[in-house]
Order: structure tokens, then C-alpha cells, then sequence
């Protein structure tokens, strides 16, 4: 008997352990199921992106499994992320949610997808409250910067600008009323460029142990253990690379100059944009002991292209320092994790004894003469 009432309650409890298993995203349109949707998600490396039109009763439904909490995105593909054509300037149809294995259900207009209702998960939940303001400031941050693009009111700038300081503050306010939520460490994770390290560390480890074993956790903490690595006052991480002649570039046989160190990519428009300025600091500087050392990170998979795409931005911006590539399939350590850059540009500057001066995040022409000044004058 007891042998029959623990498998009755087995089987009872089967169906759901298999529904813990997977997902179920269901989509009500008000205009109907016209429109071609688009779910994506991270997964390792890459991403997995479903665009199957699973329609029932009325509804889209997305199926599968995830093996960890994460963010999706919902893209209306016919309304397109944000592009500009000409002088037009598409306005992104895509919502963000977080993604577990649980049915989630999603409405809203196709139009304006971003101001959507989502319900189903604890982390929706916890992100609800504040999730109508939040896309109230990216629907306005959008219409400002069509404005911007499109009828070239630069009056606009400065309001962009206070649509993203409210945005971040939004996030703040959240992160310290709800350090045990995942959404927190979602908002940190999108915060870590445009804060200081030590306001990064400080919120991070504020935050609840319960989703520190995410791999968003993880890309943070690792950034964060990598940069107090190379904090100021720490010695620079060795670098051993070939240049593009083929010659052996190492850190220590850099001791007695002043060096800076360049992250950055073919792809980059801000990297490349540097170009010119950095130029104008190595005449100045070269004959004082001071040398540039490019770090290229280049986007393709195979290790052809990566040299391709680096070689090409070289040659067509007339690049005179020292130019190494990152993933160069030598073996050696990724110099990019090693030294935590995760935003492109990214200078960091040594002294002559090869330890960390400062680090240099984004295109700040001002920001870079200063440093340099300060150590060798003007």
C-alpha cells in the first residue's frame, strides 16, 4: 500500500519537475499575429535566436529550456532595432524580460513592444514595479534621439543626456532597495562602464549570494577581480606578442619608457577615432621616452580574419607604435581579460618601471593629455 501511495505520488509529481525544466513564452499582439517576432537569448559563447511562428489559439509560443536565469530579448523583426536609413531613424521594437523556466506571458502592441506587460517569474516580478517607468525614459531617450538624427536638434543632447542620468538613477535606487534580487545584478552589470570601480566593487559585494553563481555574476566578479589586478601602483600584467613584423613585444623589454597601452578594434568607431589625437601625442612625446603599445581585439572567429580586419585598420589609419593582436593563436593569455577591459576604448598607462598609472575608459582627448602632461610635461 505504501509501496502504491509513494508511486502515485511520484507520477503526480513528475509533470511538474518536467515543466522546471523548460520554458513557455506566450505572446498576445493587439494587432494580431501579422507581425514576425524574434526571441533571443544567450547561451555559452553565442546566442540562441528562435524566429519560428508557433501560433495557438490566437497566441505566439516559444518553447525550450534554459539552464540557468537569464535576459531575453523579444524583437518585433517587422518594426526593426534601431537603424538609420538616409535621414530616418527606426525606433527599436525590442523587450527585454527575464528569462526561466516558467511560463511567461507577454502583452502589448507590436509598435511600442518595449512598454509590453510581462508576467510569470519571480524576477519579473521584482522587476514590475518599476518597469512602465523605466520604458516611459527609453521611449522618450528614443524620440529625442530620432529628433537628433533626423532634424539635427542638438538641443536634444543635453536632454539625452538627462533621460540616461534618470534612467541610472532609477537603476541605483532599485539595486539598493533590492540587493536580493536578480534584476539588481542585471542593472549592475549594464552600469559597470559609466561608474567608478570602486562604487562597482562596493555594490556588488552589497548584493545577495543568491544568483552569484550566474554567468552575469560571474562576467562581473572576473571583471572585477581582474581590474584590482591592475589597479594603480599594481605592475602590468606581462604581454607576450608578436608584432606585425613578426618581432617578439614584451612589457619588460619596455622598462625605462613611459607606455600606453591601447585596447582596441578595427570595429570600433571611437577606437578609431582616437587615432589621429594618439598620433599627435606619440610626435610629441616619442623623443621623451614614451611608447604606444596597440592591443587589438577583433571580432571574427577565425584567426585569418582577426589579422585581416587588424592589418587592414592599421594600413588605412596610418598607424606608426608598436601593434599587437589579442587572440593572435599563440596560446598566451588573453591580454583584454587579463587587464578586465570590457569597453573599447580602453587606455591603460605605465610608468617606467612597468607599473599601472592610470586607466583611461572611452575617447577623452582632455583626459589623456592630462596624464601625459603631468608626466612629462607639456
Amino acid at each position: 500500500m505504501k509501496k502504491t501511495i509513494a508511486t502515485i505520488i511520484l507520477l503526480a509529481v513528475l509533470p511538474f519537475a518536467a515543466m522546471a525544466q523548460a520554458f513557455t513564452i506566450k505572446v498576445k499582439l493587439l494587432e494580431g499575429t501579422g507581425p514576425q517576432l524574434r526571441l533571443a537569448y544567450k547561451t555559452g559563447d553565442g546566442f540562441t535566436i528562435d524566429s519560428s511562428r508557433n501560433i495557438e489559439n490566437g497566441w505566439y509560443v516559444f518553447r525550450g529550456s534554459t539552464d540557468e536565469i537569464k535576459i531575453a530579448t523579444l524583437t518585433v523583426v517587422d518594426k526593426a532595432p534601431a537603424a538609420t536609413t538616409g535621414k530616418t531613424w527606426t525606433i527599436p521594437a525590442v523587450l527585454s524580460f527575464v528569462l526561466t523556466n516558467e511560463e511567461i506571458v507577454i502583452r502589448g502592441d507590436a509598435k511600442r513592444i518595449y512598454m509590453a506587460d510581462v508576467s510569470g517569474g519571480v524576477a519579473n516580478s521584482e522587476w514590475a514595479p518599476i518597469k512602465p517607468q523605466q520604458a516611459g525614459i527609453m521611449e522618450e531617450l528614443y524620440m529625442a534621439t530620432k529628433a537628433l538624427y533626423e532634424q539635427g536638434d542638438s538641443a536634444k543632447k543635453d536632454y539625452i543626456k538627462t533621460l540616461q542620468a534618470k534612467n541610472t538613477g532609477l537603476k541605483r535606487q532599485f539595486i539598493q532597495t533590492r540587493p536580493d534580487a536578480f534584476i539588481s545584478l542585471y542593472f549592475l552589470y549594464t552600469m559597470q562602464h559609466s561608474m567608478p570601480f570602486d562604487s562597482l566593487d562596493a555594490i556588488y559585494a552589497g548584493l545577495s549570494p543568491r544568483y552569484k553563481t550566474t554567468t552575469v555574476a560571474k562576467d562581473l566578479s572576473e571583471r572585477i577581480t581582474a581590474i584590482k589586478a591592475t589597479a594603480p601602483g599594481r605592475p602590468a600584467i606581462e604581454l607576450k606578442r608578436k608584432d606585425m613584423q613578426g618581432n617578439l613585444v614584451t612589457l619588460s623589454s619596455l622598462k625605462g619608457k613611459y607606455v600606453l597601452l591601447d585596447f582596441w578594434g578595427s570595429w570600433c568607431g571611437p577606437c578609431r577615432k582616437s587615432h589621429p589625437h594618439l598620433k599627435e601625442a606619440y610626435q610629441k612625446y616619442r623623443s621623451r621616452g614614451f611608447e604606444i603599445v596597440g592591443v587589438a581585439h577583433e571580432r571574427s572567429k577565425d584567426l585569418e580574419g582577426r589579422r585581416k580586419s587588424w592589418l587592414d585598420a592599421v594600413k588605412a589609419d596610418g598607424i606608426g607604435w608598436v601593434q599587437v593582436l589579442d587572440e593572435d593563436g599563440s596560446g598566451e593569455d588573453n591580454i583584454v581579460e587579463a587587464y578586465g577591459v570590457s569597453a573599447f576604448p580602453t587606455k591603460i598607462l605605465l610608468d617606467k618601471e612597468g607599473r599601472i598609472i592610470t586607466r583611461l575608459v572611452g575617447n577623452d582627448p582632455k583626459e589623456l593629455d592630462t596624464a601625459l602632461e603631468k608626466l612629462m610635461g607639456k
